[in-house]
């Protein structure tokens, strides 16, 4: 912390770096995202098989035999 600067000024730096640093990820995520399909591909099975394997065994018991 520089003289006279006080709380202020340390706390503006710190929501500086926190924005730049946000910035940075968004951009870079954008740019994976547009530079190739996988990540949606991946991201997309990731939410449609969240909670899969117990809705099927919770199904499981109103099958019928054989």
């Amino acid at each position: 912390m520089t003289a006279g600067e006080g709380r202020g000024g340390k706390v503006r730096r710190w929501a500086l770096r926190v924005a730049l640093a946000l910035g940075v990820l968004g951009v870079g995520t954008w740019a994976v995202f547009q530079l190739s399909p996988w990540p949606s591909v991946l991201l997309i099975r990731w939410v449609f098989d969240r909670g899969a394997a117990e809705a099927s065994d919770a199904l499981r018991k109103h099958l019928p035999a054989g």
